[in-house]
C-alpha cells in the first residue's frame, strides 16, 4: 500500500508516506516554507511548521494513542457528524465517526510551491472532501456533501490544538465583541469585551462570525492567526488540571503548553445541507513572520 500511495500521490521529497510506528499511514511534507505531517487515519493533521518559525504550530500530546478505531489526540482532529456527545445515543463515540477511521486519498499536487492534499471519507448521507494546502500558512478546507434524496444536518468543527509555550500568559483576540455558552455551566454569557486568557478550566462556543482570531503566545513572542471562512462557531478550550488529570491520553501537565481554537458550525449554527448540496468552512494558520519570509 506504502509503495501505491507513493507512486500515485508522492511528490518527490516534498510529500512521502511511510509507516508510523504505530503501523498507522502518515504523510509528511517538507518544502522550502514548511514542514508538516498528517495521517490518513482520521485525516489527521498532526504538525505545521512554517521555515520561518523554530517551533510548531500545532501540539500534539506525548500520550496520544495511535491505534486504528480511536481518535489522535493533539493536532487537528475532525469532529463530524456531531460535536460533543451524540444527542441521543450515549453509545456513540464523542465527536462524531469520522476522526477514528482511514480517509482516502484523492489526489495531491505542487501549485505555486504549496503542497496541496485532497482526502476523502464518505459516511451515508455524507461525502466529506478535506483539502490540506502546506505553504508559508495552512489552509484547512473542508467541503461536505449531502449525498442522500432529504435534507441532512450535522454539525462541523476543526479542532484545532494550538502550541504554546505558557498557556497561563496567553490571550486570545478577536473574540472580545461575540457572546458565548459555557460549556461548563451551561450559561450563555453576553459579550465581555475583553480578551480570553486562561487560568481555569476554559470550555466556550462563541457563536457568530469573525474575520481573525489572534492567539498571543506572549511567552513565547508569537502571534498565531487563525482566519476562518464560513464558520459560524468558535470553540475555545483549555483543560486545565482536573480533567487534564482525567484524561488517559494527555499528560497532566500539558495544559500549560496548548490551547484549542476550533473552527466550527455546531449548535444553532450547525450546516443544514439540501439534497445534492455541499458546504465548505475553510481555515487559515499563520504568523506574521511567515507570511513575510
Amino acid at each position: 500500500m506504502l509503495d501505491e500511495l507513493n507512486r500515485k500521490f508522492g511528490l518527490d521529497s516534498r510529500l512521502v508516506f511511510s509507516a508510523h510506528a504505530s503501523g498507522l499511514i502518515v504523510a509528511d511534507v517538507n518544502t522550502p516554507a514548511c514542514q508538516a505531517r498528517f495521517f490518513l487515519h482520521g485525516a489527521h493533521l498532526a504538525s505545521f511548521r512554517p521555515k520561518s518559525e523554530d517551533e510548531d504550530l500545532i501540539f500534539m500530546s506525548a500520550e496520544a494513542v495511535y491505534e486504528q478505531g480511536k481518535p489522535i489526540r493533539g493536532g487537528v482532529p475532525i469532529c463530524f457528524p456531531w460535536f460533543g456527545a451524540h444527542p441521543t445515543d450515549a453509545s456513540e463515540p464523542a465527536h462524531g465517526l469520522v476522526r477514528s477511521v482511514a480517509w482516502e486519498m484523492l489526489s495531491s499536487e505542487v501549485a505555486d510551491g504549496a503542497v496541496m492534499v485532497r482526502l476523502g471519507l464518505t459516511t451515508d448521507p455524507w461525502r466529506l472532501v478535506y483539502e490540506l494546502r502546506f505553504g508559508r500558512a495552512l489552509r484547512m478546507a473542508m467541503t461536505v456533501e449531502n449525498i442522500s434524496t432529504a435534507i441532512q444536518v450535522g454539525e462541523l468543527a476543526l479542532h484545532t490544538y494550538f502550541d504554546l509555550q505558557d498557556a497561563s500568559r496567553a490571550q486570545i483576540l478577536g473574540l472580545e465583541q461575540v457572546g458565548y455558552r459555557d460549556q461548563l455551566t451551561g450559561t450563555d454569557i453576553a459579550a465581555t469585551g475583553n480578551p480570553i486568557v486562561f487560568d481555569q478550566e476554559t470550555d466556550r462556543v462563541y457563536f457568530g462570525a469573525v474575520g481573525e482570531i489572534v492567539i498571543d503566545d506572549v511567552a513565547r513572542g508569537r502571534k498565531l492567526r487563525v482566519q476562518p471562512v464560513n464558520s459560524e462557531s468558535s470553540v475555545v478550550w483549555n483543560p486545565w488540571v482536573a480533567k487534564s488529570e482525567r484524561m488517559a491520553d494527555f499528560g497532566n501537565e500539558e495544559y500549560h503548553r496548548m490551547c484549542c481554537v476550533e473552527t466550527a458550525r455546531i449548535g444553532h449554527n450547525r450546516i443544514s445541507i439540501e439534497a445534492g448540496e455541499s458546504e465548505t468552512v475553510t481555515v487559515t494558520i499563520s504568523t506574521q513572520e511567515s507570511l513575510q519570509a
